[in-house]
């Protein structure tokens, strides 16, 4: 399902005009690099790695589906909890985050 999510978000980078195509393909690297986190955390299988992927899952939709600020602050304020087991992961939708809203997303 996360997958699925930041695979649409994808198309609405690829798709979008609004943005030019320097920070586009800085949003593609990144989502590109967010999913190789993902992947690599879900192997695992653990509680925390599904706990993990809701969170960044709920993030993407409330980028790409619900564009509720609110929502996006709350869920990045969650991911946080997670910073000291995956930093990588966190550091890459705070990445992620700022770019949207610097660009007015």
């Amino acid at each position: 399902m996360i997958d699925e999510t930041l695979s649409r978000l994808e198309t609405k980078l690829r798709d979008g005009s609004r943005i030019d195509t320097e920070h586009r393909d800085e949003l593609l690297s990144l989502l590109r690099e967010l999913k190789a986190e993902l992947a690599a955390i879900q192997k695992t299988q653990s509680a925390e790695a599904r706990q993990v992927t809701g969170h960044t899952e709920r993030f993407a939709k409330a980028v790409t589906e619900e564009r509720d600020p609110e929502l996006l602050q709350r869920t990045l304020q969650e991911l946080d909890s997670f910073e000291n087991s995956h930093p990588q992961l966190v550091h890459l939708v705070n990445r992620i985050a700022t770019t949207l809203s610097n660009l007015g997303i």
